[in-house]
């Protein structure tokens, strides 16, 4: 999907960081070009100066993502999700962070049967898209911490490099 979108924007590296920006963050474009996260529309100038491109970069990227049809039905829907990794130690919540083999299949369905196996439950899971991230993780998080003896367990799940426990 990705390289398909990125072909709008040959030869646009400043645009390019811009729709890859959004995919990541979850912002969308409003029919008038407008740049949201949420309900919250973005200024154009400190998008820009946060991501370090030209203001310009960010009009004429959403003005791309409004004249085609096949962006728009794209970036027209993104949400963003709130990430709850950060506070996990603050609201008493078990982190485990997964690096993995993005195209092995099943691997966070064992990693949940391990985990339940601890009869705690997954509250969250934020995985990256392995065709926007060039070293994919998952973040799982939990009702409770877990232990670190789990460690070796999730190790062992075909496709898992490497885990961490937070």
């Amino acid at each position: 999907m990705w390289e398909k979108i990125k072909g709008y924007f040959k030869g646009f590296p400043a645009q390019e960081k811009v729709a890859l920006t959004m995919m990541l963050q979850g912002l969308r474009v409003d029919e008038k070009g407008r740049i949201y996260t949420g309900n919250v529309v973005l200024s154009s100038a400190k998008f820009a100066r946060a991501i370090d491109v030209d203001r310009r970069a960010i009009t004429a990227t959403a003005r791309t993502l409004v004249k085609s049809p096949e962006l728009y039905n794209i970036f027209s829907k993104l949400k963003p999700s709130c990430d709850l990794s950060g506070v996990g130690k603050v609201l008493n919540l078990g982190v485990v962070e997964l690096k993995a083999d993005a195209r092995a299949v099943g691997i966070l369905a064992r990693v949940a049967e391990i985990i339940a196996s601890q009869n705690v439950s997954i509250r969250q899971i934020i995985a990256d898209d392995p065709y926007l991230v060039p070293e994919p993780r998952a973040v799982i998080i939990t009702s409770d911490p877990l232990p670190g003896n789990l460690v070796n367990e999730l190790l062992r799940v075909p496709g898992v490099r490497e885990v961490t426990i937070k």
